[in-house]
């Protein structure tokens, strides 16, 4: 998808004259955050390598360290993730001895995670080593800039996740020259649909931590 739209970009650079104008803008710019996303999944391998960490660990530190002690369905809400992957990070990260469960006196059957000292450590560490990293793309961008796509991306992803109203568009029915007729489906071999299968849980749809 990344490539056709890369050329819908070439073609539009050669040809400023298009059509569709602000959507194909907008089409161009979700495939970047798509693919700058992939790449910054590369990077945070990168930049902690050897810290044997899952990935979307410092996410879930860095939030742990700023709001307090969470539960995994409230985790989940903060950073709009699935509640099933985040359990299932948290309890690497509890194996590995960076957060630990403790009673919750408001919900006996939902406890609380907290950081250990272990991971209070290792997210200082980490922390460093990011600061490290985005001080070589300071010096190609400015605070305008990253001000404005913070507030697009933001926008954006409040549409999405349905926290402001988006209105449909409701697009023109193609004419036809003849109308076909309705075909009738005998009663007797209409089934219902099947159920879809549960979503596996794999590590690529773990929350990232976009550096």
């Amino acid at each position: 998808m990344l490539t056709m739209y890369c050329q819908k970009r070439f073609e539009m650079a050669r040809n400023p004259i298009s059509g569709d104008g602000l959507q194909d803008e907008l089409e161009f710019l979700l495939a970047e955050v798509n693919a700058l996303a992939n790449r910054l999944k590369s990077a945070t391998r990168a930049v902690h390598a050897g810290n044997n960490l899952p990935v979307g660990a410092k996410t879930i530190f860095q939030t742990l360290a700023q709001v307090g002690l969470q539960t995994v369905p409230q985790l989940a809400r903060r950073g709009s993730f699935s509640r099933q992957n985040i359990q299932v990070l948290v309890n690497r990260l509890e194996a590995g001895g960076w957060v630990e469960f403790v009673a919750n006196p408001a919900h006996k059957r939902s406890d609380l995670i907290r950081l250990t000292d272990q991971g209070e450590r290792l997210l200082a560490t980490a922390t460093k080593r990011e600061a490290s990293f985005l001080a070589g793309l300071l010096n190609h961008t400015t605070e305008a800039e990253v001000l404005s796509a913070g507030k697009l991306l933001t926008r954006l992803r409040q549409l999405l996740g349905g926290s402001e109203p988006m209105r449909l568009v409701h697009l023109p029915k193609p004419t036809s020259k003849r109308a076909r007729p309705k075909r009738r489906i005998p009663k007797a071999i209409i089934q219902p649909p099947k159920p879809a299968p549960e979503p596996e849980l794999v590590e690529s749809e773990f929350p990232i931590n976009l550096l």
